[in-house]
């Protein structure tokens, strides 16, 4: 399903695909205040994107109780045009069983990488505290016992 991203609405952990640019990431942050905030920088085209996915869908099942938002942000767009990125992504998601949101990101690989202070590699994985600010930033494929720890910190443990 395609949807927009309206910033008073707090996305729904249910698996849609938004798309826009830094605007919508910011509006994802504003409509999660309150709560941790897991955004996976990622592509279909990206290997270790895709080797990480499983874990992440445990690891976002795993956490649905805690005041999470889990949210991809597929960089698609930047080798295709945003139609082609939105169906990508939306049959990867459909395929893999994603239960999160994606954001498939429609603007300058400039624009995303100074937003969300990415070196360029994918996947790059970012968690966001409760008022919206950086916490850490895990570069590459995500291990599972990185999640672990990443469950551990979100649940004041």
């Amino acid at each position: 399903m395609l949807a927009g991203c309206n910033a008073s609405d707090p996305p729904a952990q249910s698996g849609q695909i938004i798309s826009g640019g830094v605007s919508a990431i910011d509006s994802v942050l504003t409509a999660n205040r309150g709560r941790w905030v897991v955004m996976n920088v990622w592509a279909t085209w990206c290997r270790p994107c895709v080797a990480e996915t499983p874990d992440l869908i445990a690891f976002a099942q795993g956490m649905r109780e805690r005041p999470l938002t889990m949210m991809g942000v597929s960089t698609d767009y930047f080798t295709v045009d945003d139609t082609a990125a939105v169906r990508k992504v939306t049959e990867f998601q459909t395929r893999h069983g994603v239960p999160y949101d994606n954001l498939v990101f429609i603007g300058s690989v400039d624009d995303l990488t100074e937003r969300l202070d990415l070196n360029g590699a994918l996947p790059t994985t970012i968690l966001f505290d409760p008022t919206g600010h950086v916490v850490q930033q895990y570069v590459g494929l995500m291990e599972r016992a990185d999640l672990d720890s990443l469950a551990l910190r979100i649940s004041g443990v």
